[in-house]
């Protein structure tokens, strides 16, 4: 209820004026659900999704479900995108086609940072995951920095695991796609909560983590990376 207006509010400031935005409300028990009731009658291009709780996966997978869109993007109910992003990602689908694409997003102690402007378009480039010289584990991280193509979105889910879900589905769209591509800009403002559950030491997020390491790694397997992420993974343990 404290950041859901300003997230909406970045997505309302977009230069692009054509899109969907898909809110699921998932069996929230403080006022969410009423700011989003009030955005959605005021503008038509948000669709207000209530549901009970389910956790962080069914509410994504409601919303993907629901998305009517060619490409999908993810934004956290604390974080802003950049008002040229949206604008972005339709210019690079259509330039390359991709069924993912990947971006970076800017770690903040304040959701309303302001974005600078971008000037020239990004570079987006294909990209080899497996020969791309990069921490696999990195790569794959922060799943609200993806843009899946809906047609890939059909065939992925996000996991109901509390730790690891945006890797989880980074790498299973890895495993479905060929065209993946990545824009080197900063286009979402990741929130860095102190009291969110990612942050704080607990015997949870130990078990969490121990729970979707094993995924973790039957997928680098496939993807041909799991000495790079056992290593990544010694190191978090």
């Amino acid at each position: 209820e404290r950041s859901i207006r300003g997230t909406l509010e970045s997505l309302v400031g977009q230069t692009l004026s054509d899109w969907e935005c898909i809110c699921v409300d998932d069996g929230s028990t403080d006022g969410s659900g009423a700011v989003l009731d009030e955005y959605a009658a005021r503008d038509p291009r948000i669709r207000v999704i209530h549901k009970p709780n389910g956790g962080e996966g069914s509410a994504r997978n409601a919303g993907m479900d629901a998305a009517t869109g060619d490409i999908i993007a993810f934004l956290d109910a604390d974080d802003r995108m950049h008002p040229e992003a949206l604008g972005l990602f339709c210019s690079m689908w259509g330039k390359t086609g991709f069924e993912m694409l990947r971006y970076e997003a800017r770690p903040v102690s304040s959701p309303a940072e302001e974005f600078a402007p971008l000037g020239d378009e990004p570079i987006c480039e294909k990209v080899d995951f497996a020969r791309c010289g990069e921490s696999p584990f990195v790569f794959c991280a922060l799943g609200c920095a993806t843009v899946v193509a809906r047609g890939l979105a059909r065939q992925l889910r996000w996991t109901d695991l509390r730790q690891g879900a945006d890797r989880l589905l980074v790498m299973d769209g890895l495993l479905r796609t060929k065209s993946t591509c990545r824009a080197r800009a900063k286009l979402v403002n990741y929130y860095m909560d102190p009291n969110s559950i990612s942050r704080k030491l607990s015997a949870g997020l130990l078990k969490g983590t121990c729970d979707y390491l094993p995924a973790v790694l039957s997928r680098a397997d496939q993807l041909g990376v799991t000495a790079e992420m056992l290593e990544a993974g010694e190191g978090l343990a």
